[in-house]
């Protein structure tokens, strides 16, 4: 067993409630001792971001701007996240067989998550050190005082995954570009400006040039049909009796396709 489930995990064994979700745990941990000075301190990153593809894309883009050489050596997705990470005494144990293959011995763990009702209650104490992304400042409130959390203004994964390079750059875990190449990687969804759908046009037929004003009858490409005739077109000050011949006309007209075809 590592540092992940040092205060988890305790609790759990103790016998607390046995339901899927139980209460945070009284027992509070002390942090990870630091490292002796011939020895070089390592991390381990777990992305605890509830929807899986997105905690997905935030893995791989931070693995893709992690320093080389740098001190960061895993960056992972545990089968089981958000609140659930903590709080699910059901699924602890399977997270602790993840956690023995998939962490390293030894390694600082740094935990990626957004901010759920009940995850505050949760971190005073435990080992490691928490990336969190909240909505707002009353979020973000929740973590006051909390020496080892960092509060992402945001909950796009480039909220968080900033807020992780940034806190992280003494000690070189990320390349130097990490930002601009995360900002690529990582765009925020933009917002829904205007309609779905084109606005049909008024007139389409203005759109395309008039070559004539009648088709010729000896071609014409529905067969069978009788032969076009021309109708004036009406002024704007054309009688009522001129507009209702008109109309009486196309209908006409209109019946006889009708009737041949």
């Amino acid at each position: 067993m590592t540092a992940r489930a040092t205060g988890i995990m305790a609790a759990y064994r103790a016998g607390l409630s046995t339901d899927a979700v139980v209460d945070a745990p009284e027992l509070r941990m002390t942090a990870i001792p630091s490292a002796p000075e011939n020895e070089v301190m390592t991390y381990a990153m777990t992305v605890l971001v509830s929807d899986v593809e997105v905690a997905q894309r935030l893995a791989a883009a931070l693995d893709d701007v992690r320093g080389h050489e740098g001190p960061l050596v895993v960056i992972a997705v545990p089968p089981v996240r958000g609140l659930a990470f903590f709080a699910d005494a059901d699924r602890q144990p399977k997270l602790d067989r993840w956690w023995s293959h998939a962490i390293p011995d030894g390694s600082v763990p740094v935990h990626l998550l957004v901010h759920e009702e009940g995850v505050p209650a949760w971190l005073p104490g435990l080992d490691g050190h928490f990336v969190v992304g909240v909505a707002g400042p009353d979020d973000g409130a929740l973590y006051g005082g909390l020496e080892n959390v960092t509060v992402a203004d945001g909950v796009e994964p480039l909220d968080v995954a900033l807020a992780t390079v940034q806190r992280f750059a003494s000690a070189l875990m990320f390349r130097e570009d990490a930002g601009l190449r995360l900002e690529k990687r990582l765009p925020r969804a933009l917002p829904e400006t205007g309609s779905r759908f084109r606005r049909a046009r008024l007139h389409p037929a203005d759109e395309f040039p008039r070559t004539s004003t009648a088709p010729a009858t000896d071609h014409h490409p529905i067969p069978n049909l009788p032969p076009f005739d021309p109708v004036s077109p009406l002024s704007q000050d054309a009688r009522r009796e001129d507009l209702v011949k008109a109309l009486a006309d196309t209908l006409e007209r209109l019946q006889r396709i009708r009737t041949i075809t």
